[in-house]
């Protein structure tokens, strides 16, 4: 019998990165991402073994004690190492993230990232991409080996500095991926820089730590469009849809592609095909639905605000889009039940004052048909 070996996710997505076509660029390694300063490293145990903090359980010391130096983490600031994050005291919520991790590690408290998807903030330009998900930690407390209690859930404690209303749990995520998601940031702030040395290898940092991560190939596709590189573009962004499985991201961005080479049926049959894709980002079908709707893609909107129900169907913003998709199509009581489920959804009164008035326009259009 011939044992034939299969090429491993690194083989295979490894030809896609066009090395010859750039210059070496340093990046930074991830152990030098997380690594803090002597006197850093100092100030935090100090703080962390003091008498203040030692009737506090260990894992909630260290939320205390980013509340006690950190204000303004946001989707507005810059990807840091921990260093830099904890200098300035400022960051996006990957910078966050890491230096958590770097502060955990330091006093072996046991902690895991989630991924967490939030509506869209555009970067100032709208020129790369939106941001629709972040990275927040959990930290856990520590074990007591002095009880034989069987725990189902350990008590946890989540440092998120970008919580809101609309926020919708994402899947755990490992370490190889949130680096990988940190060298994807520092891509972008590089490729919005013009420095594209250092957006490539950044990309090709997140590769070679998550080879399978699908956004990495999705921005490497946003890459080659940008230095005009368009076949290179194409053949990444087909290995992302085909081999990885892809995005809706990722098929909103190659759909744009293809709308520039004015391949517009190649463009629909892509759309056509992307409810099938496995995303759990309802905000990203939101983004897909709102621009078939504005189209004159009725039916397709439909299918993904149902796509966006289906990822998030807590959010009222789901059932809101649905119930457009049916006004559209003249599909008044259904527009009506989804526009119901939104205002049951909505926490605001004003949220609720808007809905109330949307349906006593829709019983309006319904009576003149």
């Amino acid at each position: 019998m011939n044992i034939v070996n299969q090429p491993s996710a690194f083989e295979l997505g490894s030809g896609y990165f066009k090395h010859e076509l750039f210059e070496k660029s340093r990046v930074i390694q991830p152990q030098d991402v997380l690594a803090l300063t002597e006197e850093q490293q100092a100030h935090f145990l100090s703080y962390f073994h003091s008498l203040g903090q030692s009737q506090v359980p260990e894992h909630k010391r260290i939320a205390n004690y980013l509340d006690s130096l950190l204000d303004g983490f946001n989707y507005h600031q810059s990807t840091y190492i921990s260093a830099d994050a904890l200098t300035l005291g400022q960051g996006n919520c990957m910078s966050l993230a890491l230096l958590t991790k770097s502060l955990a590690e330091m006093v072996s408290i046991d902690m895991e990232f989630e991924k967490v998807n939030s509506l869209p903030v555009y970067d100032r330009k709208q020129r790369i991409t939106e941001v629709s998900s972040h990275v927040r930690t959990r930290l856990f407390q520590q074990p007591n080996d002095t009880t034989k209690k069987v725990v189902i859930r350990r008590p946890s404690v989540i440092i998120d500095y970008f919580p809101r209303q609309g926020n919708v749990r994402g899947d755990k995520v490992s370490s190889e991926e949130v680096f990988a998601m940190f060298y994807q940031n520092i891509a972008a702030e590089a490729l919005e820089k013009g420095d594209m040395e250092k957006a490539f290898w950044s990309l090709w940092a997140a590769f070679k730590l998550a080879p399978e991560n699908v956004e990495t190939f999705n921005a490497l596709a946003v890459f080659y469009r940008i230095n005009d590189l368009t076949e290179y573009a194409e053949n990444t962004y087909k290995y992302a849809l085909n081999d990885l499985g892809g995005s809706a991201s990722t098929v909103s961005n190659y759909a744009f592609l293809l709308s520039l080479q004015k391949r517009y049926v190649e463009r629909d049959n892509l759309l056509e095909s992307a409810e099938f894709i496995d995303d759990d980002n309802p905000y990203q079908w939101l983004d897909l639905a709102e621009k078939q709707l504005i189209s004159g893609k009725f039916r397709l909107a439909e299918r993904y605000y149902q796509k966006a129900v289906e990822n998030g169907p807590y959010l009222h913003e789901t059932y809101l889009g649905l119930a457009k998709s049916y006004v559209k199509q003249e599909r008044y009581a259904a527009a009506r039940k989804a526009l119901k489920k939104a205002m049951s959804l909505s926490y605001l009164p004003k949220e609720r004052r808007v809905y109330e008035g949307k349906l006593k326009a829709l019983t309006q259009m319904q009576s003149t048909h």
